[in-house]
């Protein structure tokens, strides 16, 4: 009966099927909330109600199920504490409360279920801290969902005694300390983010849960970004597993420069480093991450020229590099960009004239940002092309002529600006056909 049109409450009739082993009715319409009836379902094993719109208390009566081993009431209204007495559900594998309005402290009973396989508690209001000593009491968990909380105090250590462990997502809570050094230790991590915490880097041997995660051959997502880190990024980012897709380590301090062999992560998809302290130039070998949709360094202390090599990223939908000392001239190589829907270049040192490929991308959707350059020149007729672009922001430059009419075919714009410039003319939009 899952993913159907259901709406109503949930028959408590329900309850009276003895002999029900298996329950889903996860992703319809159904509302109210769960019949105390159901308590006399004893041989059920899989209890699913995911993503409706249940609301009350998590029954405590649940623990009675003695059978269970997947419980998943994710995605509705419950709100309340999470009952400790669902410790007593000793065959227990799979538990998600996620995406609730839980608050309160996470029972301690909870992990010290041994059963458990995978743990998801994240999109509550849960508080608190996490048991230091899980990581021993949880042998079988592969997966630990905490996102989105507001969990405090520091990441448990022994999570690196968990040899099964391949998701560690703890992102958006208010974590505080350094990253435990060896969270990569077992080798079978492929989901590793603390992004959104408070966590920090006091000294060099902070950073070293980086070299731990070299032992993750897996590993596809690396997030530690909005967080207090600080330092140079140690060289083995580099020695991480070919099977990367994501790295996000944006808003943090780190410095240090780009490692150039970041282009070796062919199947990288985001790469954000952005709202930190890098310096340097930007490595050509980034041209080399043909898979990669979003490029975001801004807010850096990077400088020398952008490479040309850019412009062999055919999969790109979001290059940032604004808030830099990057100069020279923008690479018209950038307009083989077919995919592209934002291009930030904004408050760098950029000069000579915008390369007309530039505003022929006609792919770009969300904005065109070249502010607060020392671009010259004429603006290309060709922006005319830009026929599905929000926003144009070509402000405080040394551009000049004629302001193109060609801009009045641009019918989704809505944001534009042009001061700071020696423009003339006046822009008139065109009506649609």
């Amino acid at each position: 009966m899952s993913v159907n049109s259901l709406s109503g409450v949930i028959p408590p009739a329900i309850g009276n099927l003895s002999k029900l082993v298996i329950l889903s009715i996860r992703s319809n319409n159904l509302s109210g909330t769960v019949s105390p009836s159901f308590a006399k379902l004893a041989r059920i094993t899989l209890f699913s109600i995911a993503d409706n719109h249940v609301h009350g208390s998590i029954p405590p009566w649940l623990a009675n199920l003695t059978m269970l081993t997947d419980l998943n009431i994710a995605g509705n209204m419950f709100s309340g504490h999470v009952p400790p007495a669902l410790s007593k559900l000793t065959h227990l594998q799979f538990l998600n409360v996620a995406v609730n309005k839980l608050h309160g402290v996470l029972p301690p009973a909870l992990c010290n279920m041994s059963s458990l396989e995978h743990l998801n508690f994240g999109s509550n209001q849960l508080s608190g801290s996490l048991p230091q000593d899980m990581g021993s009491t949880l042998p079988n968990l592969r997966d630990l969902d905490a996102f989105y909380n507001q969990l405090e105090g520091h990441i448990p250590a022994s999570l690196s005694n968990m040899s099964l462990l391949e998701t560690i997502v703890l992102h958006g809570n208010k974590f505080h300390g350094p990253i435990p050094p060896n969270m990569g230790l077992h080798g079978r991590l492929r989901s590793f983010d603390v992004g959104n915490n408070k966590l920090q880097s006091t000294g060099p041997g902070d950073w070293d849960f980086l070299s731990s995660l070299t032992n993750c051959s897996n590993l596809v997502v690396v997030s530690f970004q909005l967080n207090n880190l600080s330092g140079i990024l140690p060289s083995t980012i580099a020695n991480l597993t070919l099977q990367l897709e994501r790295i996000l380590m944006g808003g943090n301090q780190i410095s240090g420069n780009i490692p150039k062999a970041i282009g070796r992560y062919h199947k990288l998809t985001q790469l954000q480093l952005a709202d930190n302290l890098f310096t340097g130039t930007i490595p050509s070998d980034i041209g080399m991450l043909s898979n990669l949709h979003s490029l975001l360094l801004f807010q850096n202390r990077l400088h020398g020229e952008i490479p040309l090599s850019l412009g062999n990223i055919s999969r790109l939908n979001q290059l940032i590099l604004s808030y830099n000392n990057l100069e020279g001239s923008i690479p018209s190589t950038l307009g083989n960009l077919s995919e592209l829907t934002t291009l930030g270049l904004s408050y760098n040192l950029l000069s000579g004239q915008i390369p007309r490929e530039i505003v022929s991308i006609s792919s770009l959707a969300v904005y065109l940002d070249l502010s607060s350059n020392l671009l010259c020149g004429p603006v290309s007729p060709h922006v005319g092309l830009l026929d599905n672009l929000v926003i144009l922001d070509l402000s405080f430059n040394d551009l000049s002529d004629a302001i193109p009419g060609t801009l009045g075919s641009c019918l989704e714009l809505q944001f534009l600006y042009l001061e700071g410039n020696l423009l003339d003319g006046k822009y008139q939009k065109n009506s649609a056909h």
